[in-house]
């Protein structure tokens, strides 16, 4: 799982992996969690990463789900 901040914040972060940790404990389902900055993921947009275009292809936006 993989979910882009608007900016870098340590707690943010530390609450995410902790919601992740939760799910594997309470449903037997392990999440692996990548937390990265805004900037982070526009300078692996940038260089053109094989993870990043691997994200791009296969990921899906939550936060966009079902809207044109």
């Amino acid at each position: 799982m993989l979910v882009v901040l608007d900016s870098e914040d340590p707690q943010v972060r530390k609450e995410i992996h902790y919601l992740a940790a939760e799910v594997w404990l309470d449903h037997d389902l392990y999440l692996s969690t990548r937390v990265w900055s805004l900037a982070h993921w526009r300078k692996l947009q940038r260089m053109q990463t094989l993870l990043y275009r691997n994200i791009s292809r296969d990921g899906i936006d939550l936060l966009n789900l079902g809207r044109p």
